[in-house]
């Protein structure tokens, strides 16, 4: 036992001597490092904490995101219709003058009657020469189905025919231009009992004031026309 502590303490005194150069060899780095440290100024930086300088940016409060205030919807208003007869031109000019004034909240639409047949013809030439001249070209072309119109709004106009359908009157109308005739046209012939129609429509709470003002530009026998009705 005595052998055995005698070797060790031998060992390390041997091993110092050796770090030490007494042997004449170099010092290893490690021991020279260790022999420049002086304790007194070794100092603690931290105890388990990261230095101040590499310490991660403090997370910012997790906010909510603002959410968007909800806007209200706006409740429809309820609406109101107004229809009757055609209006003559000026009347209809003054009620659209009104409108876009004092109602813009109020609309304007036109109703055409409801087509029970279709016209081709010529429209009205200046007088009865020029539609009798109109007539021999229209012969001379091989159209043998016209005659002139005598009397009414569609005076001097050349009738070309009249047919049930939409595209009876349009296949005749290609025919027609193919024999060289180009000033014919088709359109649309209501029954004698419907007439076109105008329709309004806007705010109800205006009605009883649009009504006023439209005493002003509508003629007593025509108002009366003006019956309300179920908005479509």
């Amino acid at each position: 036992m005595r052998v055995l502590i005698f070797l060790l303490v031998l060992a390390n005194l041997l091993f110092y001597a050796f770090s030490h150069g007494l042997f004449g060899g170099e010092v290893s780095s490690e021991a020279a490092n260790l022999q420049e440290i002086n304790p007194q100024q070794v100092r603690i930086l931290s105890r388990g904490e990261p230095p101040a300088g590499d310490a991660p940016p403090a997370a910012e409060p997790a906010t909510d995101a603002a959410e968007p205030t909800p806007v209200a919807s706006r409740q429809e208003q309820p609406a109101v219709c107004l229809q009757a007869s055609a209006l003559p031109e000026g009347e209809r000019a003054a009620l659209q003058i009104l409108i876009s004034t004092k109602f813009p909240g109020f609309t304007l639409q036109e109703i055409p009657a409801p087509a029970h047949s279709w016209w081709v013809y010529i429209p009205p030439l200046a007088d009865r020469i020029k539609a009798d001249k109109k007539a021999q070209e229209l012969k001379g072309l091989g159209v043998a189905d016209y005659f002139i119109v005598q009397e009414g709004a569609q005076r001097h106009a050349i009738s070309l025919g009249i047919f049930s359908s939409e595209k009876s009157a349009s296949d005749h109308l290609v025919q027609l231009r193919k024999q060289g005739v180009r000033s014919a046209v088709m359109t649309a012939r209501p029954d004698k009992n419907d007439t076109p129609k105008v329709r309004l429509r806007g705010p109800a709470e205006q009605l009883p004031e649009f009504r006023s003002a439209l005493a002003e530009i509508i003629a007593a026998e025509t108002l009366p026309q003006f019956q309300e009705i179920n908005c479509r």
